[in-house]
């Protein structure tokens, strides 16, 4: 009797274990319309990746055949944001001089192609300088930048420097710098880049800021940057009204819930993202992706005026899923499992054999997440799963014990 019982422990608790990865634990589900083909892509809504988690781990591709078994199908996932390929070469400095009050090296490039960026490794520690650039075709020097500025400086707030040269693209054999407004610069290495931008694809969300509070104590400002509704961003960028520099540290949050404490309420925060804004790049961050619908941002004014930002814009990247169907069944999109684990497939490992051109599919409408053929709307939390799987664990080693004590007295 004892056997038995333990028999259908043993039993519930390995059908306790496979609740995890089940796809009856997933909230959401979609069918998967007009497979046709081995190879499609899928794109994401954006109603279907606001309640995906922010690792896109608790996606899962299942068909069911006549008998309603499942049939797996795996995928990989594609983010359609920007790319950016950049072809880096180190060049030697030929030749230095000093013209004018200006320091002035020529940079040999042939065979190098075209490029559209220089870097200059420059040893000083705060400056504020000039720069010259021209490209040679012959015996002809040809004016590409002029008095462009860079600059780097160092104190207790931070340091930053700002050494790099943008320039239309260009393809000469030689190109010459000259340095002004820079005493005695030390100029260790340059570097010669082509950048290529692919531009991506992104989803923009509505949001509006409000300027909180000036905390005159702390020298900073508070900042509350609210979206209609929770949404999967990942990039805020920032229309700052003047003209002026600046160079200011800041703090960004996701608000959470409240939770209840001795201490009374507390608003849950998450950081995502420190760092600075700064005049001289795009006035632009970015953060791993969070679902979220309310953002605090503290900036650390220092002695300076405070910021006044007029708008901000939110944006996320689109994703595809590019999968691999090997069988005509009705297929579903199941997501939205918190806990879920990243799958692992082959496919991953040979992504170079899928297809350039892929016929994409729609997903249907959002349904209940019902098998086919029962009722299986069934979602329990993790950490109740485990409480029963050491309940059982318990149960199971107290029956052993008593099997054993058992035996013992029958040999006695």
């Amino acid at each position: 009797m004892k056997i038995k019982n333990i028999s259908a422990i043993i039993a519930l608790l390995l059908l306790t274990t496979t609740l995890f990865g089940q796809v009856e634990n997933y909230l959401y589900k979609r069918p998967i319309e007009g497979v046709s083909e081995k190879w499609h892509s899928i794109p994401l809504s954006r109603e279907v990746l606001d309640l995906t988690n922010a690792q896109n781990t608790d996606i899962r591709i299942v068909g069911y055949d006549s008998l309603g078994q499942e049939i797996k199908v795996p995928y990989v996932i594609k983010s359609q944001k920007d790319q950016e390929d950049v072809v880096r070469h180190n060049v030697n400095v030929i030749n230095e001089s000093t013209q004018g009050g200006a320091y002035v090296y020529v940079i040999e490039t042939a065979d190098l192609g075209q490029i559209n960026e220089f870097e200059l490794g420059i040893g000083n520690i705060n400056f504020d300088g000039r720069v010259k650039l021209e490209g040679r075709d012959g015996d002809t020097w040809f004016t590409i930048l002029d008095d462009y500025r860079i600059f780097a400086f160092s104190k207790p707030s931070g340091s930053y420097e700002y050494t790099s040269l943008e320039l239309p693209t260009s393809d000469y054999n030689s190109y010459r710098i000259s340095l002004s407004n820079i005493v005695d610069p030390k100029l260790n290495w340059v570097s010669v880049l082509q950048r290529t931008v692919t531009e991506g694809k992104y989803y923009n969300t509505n949001v509006t800021i409000r300027h909180i509070e000036d905390n005159a104590q702390r020298k900073t400002s508070k900042y509350l940057i609210e979206l209609e509704s929770k949404a999967r961003i990942s990039e805020l960028s920032f229309d700052i009204e003047g003209d002026f520099d600046y160079y200011r540290s800041i703090k960004l949050s996701a608000i959470g819930d409240s939770i209840k404490s001795k201490k009374g309420w507390k608003t849950l925060k998450k950081s995502l993202f420190s760092g600075s804004l700064i005049s001289y790049e795009n006035e632009e961050i970015s953060f791993n992706e969070t679902v979220v619908s309310t953002f605090e941002m503290i900036v650390y004014n220092l002695d300076d005026q405070p910021l006044k930002i007029n708008s901000v814009t939110a944006r996320t990247p689109e994703y595809s899923l590019v999968a691999r169907f090997l069988s005509n069944s009705n297929f579903y999109l199941f997501y939205g499992h918190p806990k879920a684990a990243q799958p692992r497939y082959d496919l991953t490992n040979f992504e170079e054999k899928i297809p350039d051109r892929l016929k994409p599919l729609q997903l249907g409408k959002l349904m209940q997440n019902r098998r086919i053929g029962t009722i299986v709307n069934f979602f329990i939390p993790s950490y109740v799963l485990w409480a029963i799987m050491a309940i059982i664990i318990a149960v199971i080693g107290w029956f052993t014990i008593q099997m054993l004590s058992s035996e013992r007295v029958a040999e006695k």
